[in-house]
């Protein structure tokens, strides 16, 4: 009886120092997820100020709101125009992929084709 209660209480032991690392380790994650959430918030804060500069010199009547919105015009327009441009070419590269494939598989049958006819003039 004495052996399964020294038994018991090494197992318990044994369980009590694992669920200490866990807890340790969960107190680590809690401490790393704090230190991320604060890194997040700075970055909204600083992304938030940044927007509002933006919009503000935007917004403005002066040559860098001229500027910026010929900017953001010219980068519209570009994208309109990349993006169909996009589709085109893939559609044109799968073509092309298509056709190749064509052509190895041709000159594939034409080289059995090839090597039977030799054999044949062998004979």
């Amino acid at each position: 009886m004495t052996d399964q209660i020294h038994e018991l209480q090494n197992r318990q032991n044994k369980l009590e120092a694992e669920l200490s690392q866990v807890v340790s380790a969960v107190g680590d994650l809690t401490q790393t997820v704090t230190a991320i959430n604060t890194n997040v918030t700075h970055i909204d804060q600083s992304m938030t100020g940044m927007f509002k500069r933006i919009d503000e010199l935007r917004t403005q009547k002066t040559p860098w709101g001229t500027l910026i919105s010929f900017a953001s015009f010219v980068l519209i327009v570009w994208s309109a125009y990349m993006f169909p441009m996009h589709f085109r070419l893939s559609k044109n590269e799968a073509e092309i992929t298509r056709h190749n494939e064509k052509i190895i598989e041709q000159a594939e049958i034409n080289g059995y084709e090839k090597a039977l006819h030799e054999i044949l003039l062998r004979k």
